[in-house]
């Protein structure tokens, strides 16, 4: 019930269950939201490994629940080389498209919303890719690293945000409905 909570400061020193616990605050996935920024003033993740140890289960090759920023920028360009790759397959450069200027972008931008619309399985593939990339790029941020792909994801994702739109929305309202209806026959 706590709101969505992307960055916390460490300012003030920490230990074991306070230290999880602010963790997991920052992580706590929320929406497009798959991690947290921790910003550490005060050096408390020297007390991580220990925290860790106390309440946190690593994997069965014994690597712990956290990541490095070198590591997600790492998926990030394998994320944005396999989208990339998608969209070029279809005509598709984001280079193209963030180079042009005014009309000509606009016209980009719906010349490549055409390409890549095909079928509605190609359609998913290509949000499925876009939305693993995004993910990606929006938990590295605010790493000045992250700053070489910002053109490329602007783009790929202005395009997945126009094929979204492409994509009727389902009535579900007369499921609802029915299934309000079923739970007062049954309450009765």
């Amino acid at each position: 019930d706590a709101p969505s909570c992307s960055t916390i400061y460490l300012d003030k020193p920490m230990k074991n269950h306070s230290l999880m616990q602010t963790i997991a605050r920052a992580n706590r996935v929320c929406g497009d939201k798959e991690a947290g920024l921790i910003v550490d003033y005060v050096g408390v993740f020297r007390n991580l490994q220990r925290a860790l140890a106390i309440y946190a289960r690593g994997t069965a090759s014994g690597q712990l629940p956290i990541k490095d920023k070198a590591a997600l920028l790492g998926e990030l360009a394998k994320a944005l080389d396999a989208v990339k790759e998608f969209a070029d397959r279809r005509g598709v450069s984001p280079f193209a498209i963030a180079s042009a200027k005014g009309l000509a972008r606009l016209k980009a931008l719906a010349d490549a919303t055409e390409a890549l619309v095909g079928t509605d399985a190609e359609k998913q593939a290509y949000l499925r890719l876009e939305g693993q990339a995004w993910k990606r790029y929006k938990a590295s941020l605010p790493d000045p690293r992250a700053g070489p792909y910002t053109a490329d994801m602007a783009v790929l994702h202005v395009l997945a945000d126009r094929l979204r739109a492409l994509t009727p929305k389902a009535d579900v309202s007369g499921v609802l409905d029915a299934i309000d209806d079923l739970l007062d026959e049954s309450i009765i």
